[in-house]
């Protein structure tokens, strides 16, 4: 299953309206575009996207000289992860700010999200700051308008009518061109606040996750075989075994490629394209 929260048998409340005694009937978030609107105005969220980060130009100025928004995306994408450290709290809102997140270079899910949104705004990339959920946070029901569904930030940007990406800079190893794995099969609420429009989308990769291994390998007379190996892995193949390589160390991470057998021995191994997001990651054996 994709989480125990999507599976458990409750009751939620949610507070739709307040009538006091004298005076007008004041209204909830009922409906999505009141969950956006309410989002705009929050001081830890909507109001965090004009403020100026120290030094942001520098990165700014280096992206608008890129060719093209894919490669602005990447560049800052990447700036942002290996800049900033996430310190495992998750939220759809700020603790501290973006500015003290920018400062202290380490942050909450959300402020590190929303500078990577500012500077791609900045830059001239059209993004927008959407709010998710993680897997084990539970799926968010459409029918359900509630914040409390929520408990990430992360960055949209429409590619054309049938391709977007989702933008998630607290892991190291997340691409610019994948949508994390921890939020697929759920919603995100976007928010557009020039145009007021805040839509839920489904969050899902239809797309095949692929993995290729050539072997060109030769049988000695006595039985035992010798060769060469290439695999090549692809998107979440890619992050997967990326995590592992630089998590583990090369020496247990040849212990994971053999797989528990003693009858494979590997020599040497050599590893590329690892920084590279539209590449897949090449394992040399």
């Amino acid at each position: 299953m994709s989480s125990d929260v999507d599976n458990l048998q409750s009751i939620s409340f949610t507070l739709m309206s307040i009538k006091p005694k004298y005076g007008i009937e004041q209204t909830g978030a009922d409906t999505w575009p009141k969950v956006g609107g309410r989002l705009n105005d929050e001081e830890d969220f909507g109001k965090q996207f004009k403020k100026k980060l120290a030094t942001e130009e520098v990165l700014i100025g280096k992206a608008k000289e890129l060719p093209n928004d894919d490669k602005k995306i990447a560049y800052l994408f990447n700036e942002v992860k290996n800049t900033l450290k996430w310190n495992g709290v998750d939220r759809w809102y700020t603790n501290d700010g973006v500015v003290k997140a920018w400062t202290n270079k380490s942050g909450n899910s959300t402020e590190i999200n929303l500078i990577l949104y500012r500077l791609l705004k900045q830059a001239g990339v059209k993004a927008y700051p959407m709010v998710v959920s993680t897997r084990d946070h539970g799926k968010v029901n459409p029918f359900n308008p509630l914040l409390g569904q929520f408990n990430r930030a992360v960055v949209y940007i429409p590619v054309d009518s049938t391709k977007h990406y989702v933008l998630d800079a607290t892991s190291k190893y997340n691409l610019y061109n994948e949508i994390p794995d921890n939020l697929l099969n759920s919603s995100g609420l976007y928010i557009d606040k020039e145009m007021e429009r805040y839509d839920l989308i489904f969050l899902k990769n239809d797309a095949p996750v692929r993995q290729m291994v050539y072997t060109k390998a030769e049988v000695k007379p006595d039985g035992k075989m010798t060769g060469v190996t290439q695999i090549s892995s692809f998107s979440y193949n890619k992050i997967n075994r990326t995590s592992k390589y630089k998590g583990d160390g090369e020496e247990k991470f040849i212990e994971y490629l053999r797989n528990n057998d003693n009858n494979l021995k590997i020599t040497a191994l050599k590893c590329e394209n690892a920084d590279a997001d539209s590449l897949p990651r090449l394992y040399k054996i």
